[in-house]
């Protein structure tokens, strides 16, 4: 994060070390209400991604990562943690098979929201 952060949109929020929903909504709002006081009009579009995490495509993130000046070292490293990749799904005693992911990033992981703002910071 910290080789990301310099480079991240200003508006971007998510998954950020103390940013919050709370902060974007407040910047949003002081937006709006300037633009207003200066005679201007407002428009909003709101797009929830859904799925988001299944579709990151790992070749555009690590291009991506590349143009963000990101360690060969690091990039190495990041693509043995999301290649050949399985997961599986238990409820109760019943498990599914396992399942080999492709251009998805593993659910829960602390490198999963990271990935998605790198992918949609353009």
């Amino acid at each position: 994060m910290p080789s990301l952060e310099p480079s991240l949109d200003e508006n971007q929020f998510g998954c950020r070390p103390g940013r919050s929903t709370t902060h974007a909504l407040i910047a949003i709002q002081h937006k709006w209400l300037q633009t207003l006081d200066n005679k201007g009009s407002v428009r909003a579009l709101f797009v929830d991604f859904r799925k988001a995490f299944n579709i990151v495509n790992h070749n555009i993130l690590f291009t991506k990562l590349k143009n963000f000046k990101t360690s060969h070292c690091l990039l190495k490293w990041f693509a043995s943690y999301l290649l050949h990749r399985c997961q599986r799904v238990r409820v109760g005693s019943r498990v599914s098979s396992w399942k080999t992911l492709c251009g998805s990033m593993p659910q829960g992981s602390r490198l999963g929201p990271l990935s998605f703002i790198v992918m949609i910071d353009d």
